[in-house]
């Protein structure tokens, strides 16, 4: 009621979480016991409560230092002084450890541990602002930032442990809230309302979350998303481990919508990158989705779901992911038999020659694949570094400057076409699994078996693409920022071929897909086709027919048919 607490004027707000009490009057101290390692007499010096709010970003940026994290950051030097370690990641790795603010949280933690004053988290609110609905505009900062967004799976609230042990996780959320957070750049000294900017994901790593580049790798960000000029997104995936298998996965696309109704976005100019964990996804999601990338980046990423340990005998140690929970990382986790849907995807790769959880001849393997298949790539094979050192080091300027100084488009209406996919990984009610692949749609396989792959080689004669000619390129010495050995495929493109009224497909557990005659360049096309199962083929938008659709179909073995177009 007004009269016990009128709303007028303007109010400083500040927000404080704890236990509750018994009667609910005030909070009881948490039991810090387990979790640590003080006296007694210095746990009942700390606060009753454990988290204070509010916190602008300039007080709680990615990287945060103070006086007491400089003491640290100086007594972990002194104590690890010849430590190989040590002089591999040098005074900023060191210190990254200590300053990274992963949460967004580490100054108010600072300020209650030590009893300081938590008056300036707070919020004004104008109490008249609000009785005349006057609207706010939703803030935008520049540089680097945590957002949310309101998911529609409910799974419930609260956080919740693995149901497994295994070291790779158990591919389940943790973080159950519908209010789920991810984190962004972007660019600065750019008018965001006269630019349409691309979009570069840099997804986490196992056993790390959504700010896990902004605490350990700035300069990774400054590479990738400023001097780009292009915004960057984390996800947090609902946990650590999700792998981004289903409702993991289902975030990254919630994200992608949540950043497509903040920022003006440019379609056309995409790319996945991420490490280890986030490299994986990088084949994941980009050979799912070649038609929306145009660029993919990998580093230290897995080729296969799970980590495998190298142990001092040379020996492999495969951990899989998902033991007693779900089978999609043992059944659907490879990625080389999909390497062939990066015909228009370039990949970069980076292999560290030490690496303890992607041993080094995984990502060479890919880079093997890719060139019997002709396709473009560039592989920087580190022989001196290892796998978690290597990833707090912030020194992935060489590699990224692969990519360019801009983001190229993505390629929308090729001439040919190759896809495969696991069938078991769509899900209707998540949303999520194979949906297009360039002009073709609406693929449907004839087996949703785990571990199945479906796969099609689709070729338009109407589109005139320039013969290629892969060559290799390297191996090439590279010293900085970091010793390595460069290896690749580029193109040559020749002459054009001429035009002609005809689509060709080699189909495998295929049982229905729709093509866009329009941006396949067709008419009334002769379709030629190969294929182990009976099809339906649609063809849509053709030209001869006004613009109509015909459903032709197709016997097992080789058909020949030619749509009704009168």
């Amino acid at each position: 009621p007004h009269r016990l607490l009128p709303v007028d004027g303007a109010w400083r707000i500040r927000l404080a979480s704890g236990l509750a009490s018994a009667d609910g009057r005030t909070f009881v101290q948490p039991d810090y016991s387990q979790s640590l390692d003080f006296t007694q007499a210095q746990r009942d010096g700390l606060p009753n409560v454990f988290n204070v709010t509010f916190r602008r970003l300039r007080q709680e940026p990615p990287v945060f230092r103070n006086g007491q994290t400089d003491a640290q950051i100086q007594q972990f030097a002194s104590s690890t002084t010849g430590n190989p370690i040590n002089k591999a990641l040098g005074g900023a790795g060191l210190a990254r450890f200590i300053t990274g603010n992963f949460w967004m949280e580490d100054h108010q933690a600072d300020v209650l541990e030590n009893g300081g004053d938590v008056s300036h988290f707070s919020r004004v609110v104008r109490w008249s602002a609000l009785r005349h609905h006057v609207k706010t505009a939703q803030p935008r900062p520049r540089g680097y930032s945590n957002r949310w967004y309101v998911s529609h799976l409910h799974l419930g609230q609260g956080v919740v442990p693995d149901s497994s042990s295994t070291a790779s996780g158990d591919l389940l959320p943790n973080y159950l809230s519908r209010v789920q957070p991810y984190a962004v750049y972007v660019p600065r000294h750019l008018k965001l309302h006269r630019h349409r900017l691309p979009l570069t994901w840099i997804l986490h790593s196992l056993g790390v979350n959504l700010n896990q580049y902004g605490a350990l790798n700035p300069r990774l960000i400054q590479q990738e998303c400023q001097h780009r000029h292009s915004i960057c997104a984390t996800t947090e995936g609902l946990g650590p481990d999700g792998w981004y298998f289903d409702k993991s996965e289902q975030d990254f696309w919630s994200v992608w919508r949540a950043l497509a109704t903040s920022y003006r976005l440019d379609p056309r100019r995409a790319v996945i990158s991420g490490y280890s964990m986030g490299g994986w996804a990088s084949y994941k999601l980009g050979l799912a989705h070649p038609d929306l990338f145009s660029q993919a980046m990998s580093l230290e990423g897995p080729p296969n779901c799970g980590i495998r340990l190298l142990v001092l005998s040379g020996e492999e140690i495969a951990i899989k992911s998902g033991a007693g929970a779900t089978g999609h990382c043992r059944d659907d986790g490879r990625t080389l038999p999909l390497l062939g849907n990066a015909r228009w995807l370039p990949y970069t790769m980076t292999q560290g020659g030490i690496d303890e959880l992607v041993p080094a001849p995984s990502n060479p393997q890919q880079a093997n694949q890719l060139r019997q298949l002709g396709l473009r790539y560039t592989l920087y094979f580190l022989p001196a570094d290892d796998h978690l050192v290597y990833a707090t080091q912030d020194r992935f300027g060489g590699i990224v400057g692969n990519l360019g100084t801009r983001v190229p488009k993505v390629k929308r209406n090729p001439a040919r076409i190759r896809y495969s996919w696991y069938p078991d990984l769509t899900s209707h009610r998540l949303g999520i699994g194979a949906s297009t692949a360039y002009w073709v749609t609406r693929m449907a396989a004839a087996t949703r078996a785990p571990g199945a792959i479906a796969s099609m080689r689709v070729h338009s004669f109407g589109r005139r693409d320039r013969a290629i000619r892969p060559f290799s390129v390297g191996p090439t010495a590279v010293t900085t920022p970091l010793p390595a050995t460069r290896t690749g495929v580029r193109w040559h493109r020749g002459a054009r071929p001429a035009r002609r009224d005809r689509l060709r497909l080699r189909l495998s557990r295929v049982k229905s897909l729709t093509v866009n005659a329009r941006r396949a360049g067709l008419e009334c096309p002769r379709v030629v086709a190969n294929a182990d199962h009976r099809v339906r083929l649609v063809l849509t938008h053709l030209r001869s027919a006004g613009g109509h659709r015909q459903v032709v179909s197709l016997g097992k073995g080789r058909s020949v048919r030619r749509p009704d177009c009168s």
